[in-house]
């Protein structure tokens, strides 16, 4: 697991050098309520349209992410909430030495440890109402201001 800094700013998944350095950008969401053949589903959905019409087993689909995934990719694990999860995903995701990255966002230290390889889980501090705001309006009503009762 690596952070995806340059310099000052943090980079996002449509930024230009992220684009280039990745031929896959995968956001997917696991949650408390885990099923590994969405997640996959969902990983695989960026590269094949009608993945879901296919009907394949979770013992079909492994393979087939890692096929799919055999150049540079940056997948964003989000709402991971045990160590089982990353575990039973994990094996989906080839490790071919050339860069690639899987980035897990979870609120529990002990997946944020189990998962990480080379670095150390990287603490995420609180927002303040402010920023909260700040991020809220810019993000999603494009500067504009944000309705009271958000």
């Amino acid at each position: 697991m690596k952070c995806l800094d340059s310099g000052r700013r943090r980079l996002q998944e449509n930024d230009p050098q992220v684009e280039h350095h990745f031929f896959a950008r995968i956001f997917v969401s696991v949650s408390k309520d885990y099923n590994k053949k969405e997640v996959l589903l969902s990983a695989l959905s960026a590269f094949i349209k009608d993945i879901r019409d296919h009907n394949m087993s979770v013992k079909d689909l492994v393979p087939k992410v890692r096929e799919t995934l055999k150049y540079e990719y940056l997948i964003v694990m989000d709402d991971v909430w045990n160590t089982k999860a990353w575990e039973d995903l994990k094996d989906a995701f080839p490790d071919y030495s050339k860069g690639s990255r899987v980035l897990i966002i979870t609120p529990q230290v002990s997946v944020a440890q189990r998962a990480a390889t080379k670095t150390d889980p990287y603490p995420l501090r609180f927002m303040k109402q402010e920023k909260a705001e700040e991020l809220l309006r810019t993000k999603i009503f494009n500067e504009n201001e944000c309705p009271q009762k958000l």
